[in-house]
């Protein structure tokens, strides 16, 4: 079995990569192996219990190795209910979000030994990071697909605070970067998978095992416009502020 990791940030892109990757013959990446740490009454396609959650608050042995050997509970967490032996599906993966390994830092230590692979998404374009996240509550949907009403929307962004977010953003990739260089690993542009996803077919498939490449599909639809002047209210005063700086790339 091919063992693997999607490492991401929130909101680049990984729902699109997962739809492309469950869309291929033995091919399982899980979305929700650690999802909010929660009960939810009512979960939703955007709000659910994660995997990982239910897992260790099933028995009360698993709550209490939760708090002595979290790494050996995810361990086995892994094995019993994301690297399972199935013959159909014998690549199997699952999403990381950077929040959660953060959170729980023992995730890619209890992995990082045993051959498991990592594909780590990274949206470079860290302005529509930023965006995409101040405008999915007001769309009230994440997760677009053809055929839905798509109603765009306008923000205003706070100057102020923007750059040191920013900053923030891409220190946070060079930190996982460093936490995977001695893993298997393979980075992926989302905006290069966006332009060309055939192409990264051509280098994700082949990196997880797969002697044939197939096409990536998937229904899903952009949130945002792609013109920076359709979605920011104060383009003019965000784009003289970030003239002159290496972030004035991600203006254009």
């Amino acid at each position: 079995m091919e063992k693997f990791v999607l490492l991401a940030d929130r909101r680049s892109g990984t729902t699109l990569v997962i739809d492309c990757l469950n869309n291929l013959p033995r091919v399982n990446c899980e979305k929700r192996a650690f999802g909010l740490d929660k009960k939810i009454k009512n979960p939703t396609k955007d709000k659910h219990n994660g995997m990982f959650f239910l897992y260790r608050e099933g028995v009360w042995q698993r709550q209490l190795r939760f708090y002595l050997n979290r790494r050996g509970l995810i361990r086995d967490f892994l094995e019993d209910e994301i690297f399972i032996s199935d013959p159909t599906e014998d690549i199997r993966g699952f999403r990381l979000i950077y929040d959660k390994a953060e959170q729980h830092p023992e995730i890619l230590k209890a992995v990082g030994t045993d051959g498991t692979k990592v594909i780590h998404l990274v949206r470079e374009n860290v302005l529509k990071t930023h965006i995409s996240f101040l405008s999915a509550p007001i769309h009230k949907m994440h997760h677009p697909r053809a055929g839905d009403a798509v109603n765009h929307v306008r923000l205003h962004l706070e100057a102020d605070t923007l750059i040191s977010w920013l900053e923030k953003r891409l220190k946070r990739i060079d930190h996982k970067r460093s936490l995977i260089k001695d893993m298997p690993h393979l980075e992926v542009s989302y905006e290069s998978f966006v332009e060309d996803r055939q192409a990264e077919a051509a280098r994700i498939q082949p990196f997880l095992g797969m002697a044939e490449v197939m096409p990536f599909e998937s229904d899903l639809v952009k949130i945002n416009p792609d013109r920076l002047e359709d979605v920011i209210d104060n383009y003019g005063e965000i784009r003289d502020l970030l003239t002159g700086t290496k972030f004035e790339q991600f203006l254009y």
